[in-house]
């Protein structure tokens, strides 16, 4: 990463770079997530504070929506 002295501008673009990137890449994964075939699934807690427990796809890790009270079982919650 860059030194600590860095100029406000330099920040700025930066920032900017980085946001446009990540975007990029949120797009990439999406194309990803709508070409797999969802065939197997799991239960995951998607949160690092609170259980918020979702069923995930096990191959591209796109959240397909709320687990059963079988599922959550199954799953060890």
């Amino acid at each position: 990463m860059e030194e600590n002295n860095m100029e406000p501008n330099d920040i700025k673009k930066l920032v900017s770079t980085t946001k446009e990137d990540i975007k990029q890449l949120n797009t990439a994964l999406t194309e990803l997530q709508e070409t797999c075939t969802h065939e197997e699934t799991t239960v995951k807690n998607i949160s690092d504070s609170v259980a918020e427990l979702r069923k995930v796809c096990k191959t591209c890790d796109k959240e397909l929506g709320y687990p059963t009270q079988d599922e959550i079982k199954e799953g060890g919650y």
